[in-house]
């Protein structure tokens, strides 16, 4: 879902694609975008040590 998203920055339309509820695919996404940025600051983190 996050893919399609990119490509199409539309929850609807890519709800339409997928079969899904827009609301579902926010929820996927904006989690999806969540774990990217925590895993960024675990990174960036480890960094500075």
């Amino acid at each position: 879902m996050w893919r399609l998203y990119q490509e199409t920055p539309n929850y609807t339309k890519v709800g339409k694609m997928v079969k899904r509820d827009p609301g579902t695919v926010s929820k996927y996404v904006r989690e999806y975008e969540a774990a990217i940025r925590a895993a960024a600051v675990v990174l960036h983190a480890k960094e500075k040590e």
